[in-house]
Parts: C-alpha cells; sequence; structure tokens
C-alpha cells in the first residue's frame, strides 16, 4: 500500500471560468538507522507532491497528482507515457462514484487493511513476515484503471490492469502478452456504542503472465534452486496463472485502542517451461508456488503518542516437476520458506507537522529443500538452513 501524507498545505488559483485547487505537499525525515548487517549510518529523505483539482457546472470533480520524487535522473517524469504509470493519478468522481486510473490501488489492496500501527524513518517497523497486501498490482505496467462507490456503511471496488507492455518491454524479449489484471473488493464498517468502528474487508484477485519466464513476477530462486539440484536450466516459461485472496478485520476504540488482523493467499500455477538437463530436454515442466501469510497488529494511542506492534508470518511452498509429461513425473522436489517477523513502532506528534518516530523489525527465515534427486550438487546449495534479519531507525518527520 502506498505510503499517504499526513498534511498539506494550499495555494488556491484561479483560472478562466472555473475554480481550480493547485495544492503542493511535502515529507521529509532526518535520523539515524542500522541494520543486523550494516553500521549505524544518518538517514535523510524528501518527498513532494503536486495535487490539482476542479469541479464542473454539472457538479462532477477531477483532480491529478503527481509524485515528484519518482521524476527521473534527467528531471523528465513520466507523463504521456502509456507504458508506464509514472507516479500519476488522475480521478473523476460523481454521484455514480469514483473512476482512478494511474498509480493507485487495487481492488484487493484497497479493501484489506495493514497491521502496521504508527509510522518509523523508512519503515522500519515492517519485517520479512510483513505484508503490504498489494496483491497482484504492479503485475504488468503499474497503470490500474479503479472504479470505487461506498453507500452508506458497504463500499466496494473494481480494478483493471491491461498488460499493454510492447515488444522487447522487461520479461517480455519473447512478444509474450500478459490477462488483464481484475481485482475486486468490498469492505463495511459498523459503528461501535462507544464511538468506535469494526471494518471487515474482503479481496480477490487474478492475472496471468504468458512468456519468457523473467516475466513471472516472483522470485526465480524458486525456480532455479531445483535446476541446481541436477545442473539443469529453465529456459522458457509460457503461462503463469495467478490468483490472490484476502481478507481483513480492524477495530478501533473510542479511547484510542486498534487491533487489526488480517489473511491472504497468492496462488502461482506456472506451466509449459522448457527444462534442459543432465538427463535431457524436458518441454513440459511445472512449478507450483503457494504464498500465504497472516498478520496481527494491535496499537493505543495517549496523548500525543502512539504505539503499535505487529507480527507476521509469510509461508512460501513453491513445488516444482521438471516433467509433467505421462508417465515421466517422477521427481517432485519442493522449497519451503517459512519467515516470521516481529515490528514496533512509537511516534510522538510534536504538533505542527513534525513527529518523532522510532522503528525496529525483526524477521528469521527457514529454508528447508525435499524431494527430488540430487545430482552433482549438494542440496545445502538450495539455501537450506536459517537466516535473520533485522533493522531500525530513530529521528523526525516532517509532513508540509
Amino acid at each position: 500500500m502506498r505510503k499517504l501524507l499526513l498534511t498539506t498545505t494550499a495555494l488556491a488559483v484561479t483560472a478562466g471560468a472555473a475554480a481550480a485547487d493547485v495544492t503542493l505537499s511535502g515529507a521529509a525525515e532526518m535520523g539515524v538507522a542500522g541494520s543486523k548487517d550494516d553500521s549505524v549510518r544518518f538517514h535523510t529523505d524528501i518527498q513532494a507532491t503536486l495535487k490539482m483539482s476542479g469541479e464542473t457546472d454539472g457538479g462532477l470533480t477531477f483532480g491529478t497528482a503527481i509524485d515528484l520524487s519518482e521524476v527521473d535522473g534527467d528531471g523528465n517524469a513520466a507523463t504521456g507515457d502509456d507504458d508506464d504509470d509514472g507516479g500519476i493519478t488522475i480521478t473523476l468522481g460523481g454521484p455514480f462514484g469514483t473512476l482512478t486510473l494511474g498509480d493507485t490501488d487495487g481492488g484487493f489492496d484497497w479493501a484489506m487493511q495493514e497491521v502496521g500501527i504508527g509510522g518509523s524513518l523508512r519503515d522500519d517497523h515492517e519485517h520479512g513476515g510483513y505484508n503490504g497486501n498489494g496483491g497482484l498490482d504492479g503485475m504488468h505496467d503499474g497503470q490500474i484503471l479503479s472504479y470505487t462507490n461506498t453507500v452508506g456503511a458497504f463500499g466496494f471496488a473494481v480494478s483493471f490492469e491491461l498488460d499493454d507492455d510492447t515488444d522487447g518491454a522487461p520479461g517480455k524479449s519473447d512478444g509474450g502478452k500478459g490477462d488483464t489484471v481484475l481485482g475486486l473488493g468490498t469492505k463495511y464498517t459498523m459503528a461501535m456504542p462507544d464511538g468506535g468502528s469494526v471494518t471487515v474487508g474482503l479481496g480477490y484477485q487474478k492475472g496471468a503472465t504468458h512468456g519468457n519466464v523473467n516475466g513471472l513476477g516472483i522470485d526465480n530462486a524458486a525456480v532455479e534452486f531445483a535446476a541446481e539440484q541436477d545442473q539443469s536450466t529453465i529456459i522458457a516459461m509460457t503461462d503463469d496463472n495467478v490468483t490472490a485472496v484476502g481478507g481483513s478485520v480492524g477495530f478501533s476504540s473510542a479511547n484510542g485502542i486498534q487491533a487489526i488482523l488480517n489473511y491472504s493467499r497468492k496462488d502461482h500455477e506456472a506451466t509449459g517451461m522448457t527444462h534442459v538437463g543432465a538427463g535431457g530436454t524436458a518441454t513440459n515442466a511445472r512449478k507450483d508456488v503457494e504464498i500465504s501469510h497472516v498478520g496481527l497488529g494491535v496499537g493505543y494511542t495517549f496523548g500525543q503518542t502512539t504505539i503499535g506492534a505487529n507480527w507476521g508470518s509469510m509461508d512460501t511452498e513453491t513445488r516444482y516437476d521438471p516433467n509433467t509429461e505421462a508417465g515421466t513425473n517422477t521427481d517432485h522436489r519442493m522449497l519451503t520458506e517459512d519467515t516470521t517477523g516481529v515490528g514496533l513502532s512509537v511516534t510522538h506528534d510534536l504538533g505542527g507537522g513534525a513527529s518523532l518516530q522510532f522503528g525496529v523489525g525483526s524477521s528469521e527465515t527457514d529454508t528447508v529443500f525435499s524431494g527430488g534427486t540430487v545430482g552433482d550438487t549438494d542440496t545445502a546449495d538450495a539455501g537450506e538452513g536459517t537466516t535473520k534479519a533485522s533493522q531500525w531507525s530513530f529521528g523526525r518527520a516532517f509532513s508540509f
């Protein structure tokens, strides 16, 4: 989920017969940070967003925004580029709901709540077991068309992301095309007697890529580990069908207590791989990947201070069959990666758009290989074992 700016300052501009608002908002961070494998270092970051909005004579609202931090090194924004969102969003709203095109959330992400409560420099309260609920957003070029509407306590969203990449684009070296990513989301907010609320969200997405293995949109190490076992190579992939489902429940009370629980699962069904190894060529290798996540976040706000803690578990199971032809599917292999992590954030509001922030996150990943025939390469080359990671940061954040 994209980070939102907390406050804005506005300049009012009047042009022609219509009134238009132009706002420039920004954020900055300064502090110190470190990690398990890195020394303490200074940290600085800055972000600026330009927004423009207006209204037609008939009452329709329209607007656009560009994240100036996505301007490239030559000072160019990706405006007018049909193969890149360029950090741009354009909206049109009215009684019918809101249409948004560009760098926006798909229906899955729109409906789901993240378990990270509070904030930290570099988002260091996140970790390997954390999930931002992005689903399949960005599977193609990142330009998403989203329709959202809210009726009373009920809201829903429908989103589309086209694969409009051209030949020669990353992941499309063989000219393959992908299916449109369809996203659906719905959420319901119920008011509590004490002034708090409970929000339930459900999300679904489905899409596909066709073509070179580099277009999978997932870590190719999961493919390569199996190939290492008999010194073989995956040289082509024809289909990767992907679905994502998830749900979240969030509770907030009038006395500052928050709790969020979410669950999601993403399934890859990749077929049609060409596998070349010591035993010959298999023309219909198959790889299935299941990524399941569960997260829990709790928080408490008292006065100007918010404390948030979160836990998450990300489990990835990769099943690989070198050859799925009838009668030859005898060498199943599996790579299991289980990552759990915890995070903590402390935010103290200093007023005027300034805050003091502390964040720390830690995670542990267990990797296990099973099945298959070990050839000339030892299974340890598959990366078996336990790895740990941690990071922290402390400093001030400013919003303008």
